[in-house]
């Protein structure tokens, strides 16, 4: 396409999902996704600003016509929903599903027939919920409202398991809110319906 008659974008992310998008010292947007647009402009010789926004309200700051930006660029799963409200470009990476159990469970390994009847907490109406109803059909699936109450459902030991974005569990579990509570229990899955948060 023709990029010449573009003289600037403004970019709308998120600042709580690192290291993509978080707050900065100053309390602006850095990392990986904010790093990515700036080349962007760059590339294309356009003058580039980064707001932050909620996560839950990117693609609705998109249609504001006095606040909005003309772009996101968050890890946003390209659902049917979505995809109505926006175009998408090809995801420029993948996020993987890991599952964690406290350090004291004594869960080595995640298949569905080792933890049939086990707890398993998820984050309600993602892409990892819908995966765990699919494909473990014997465990008792618990949907929480958000990360962080699947989170302290886990470390509160109301759960066996808990199933959801590695790279922000990884930040959790290397963080001081998990206290050394829990640990990644199996491999990391990369199929695609197991996947929540993509490029948007």
């Amino acid at each position: 396409p023709d990029l010449s008659r573009i003289q600037s974008i403004r970019f709308l992310t998120e600042t709580d999902y690192p290291p993509f998008d978080y707050a900065g010292p100053d309390g602006n947007p850095v990392g990986f996704n904010v790093d990515l647009a700036r080349l962007l402009c760059d590339e294309i010789k356009a003058t580039c600003t980064i707001q932050a926004r909620r996560f839950d309200l990117l693609l609705d700051a998109l249609n504001d016509s006095r606040n909005g930006g003309d772009a996101v660029i968050a890890s946003i799963a390209p659902t049917a929903d979505a995809r109505r409200r926006a175009d998408f470009t090809d995801p420029y990476y993948r996020t993987p599903a890991r599952f964690v159990a406290r350090t004291d469970s004594g869960i080595a390994d995640v298949l569905p027939e080792l933890v049939e009847g086990k707890k398993i907490a998820v984050v309600a109406g993602t892409a990892h919920e819908a995966y765990l109803k699919e494909m473990f059909t014997e465990a008792e699936v618990r949907s929480y409202p958000n990360a962080e109450a699947a989170r302290a459902a886990l470390r509160n030991k109301e759960v066996d398991l808990l199933f959801g974005d590695g790279i922000a569990l990884a930040f959790w579990l290397n963080g001081t809110d998990s206290a050394n509570c829990c640990q990644f229990v199996g491999g990391p899955y990369m199929e695609s319906r197991s996947e929540e948060r993509r490029v948007g």
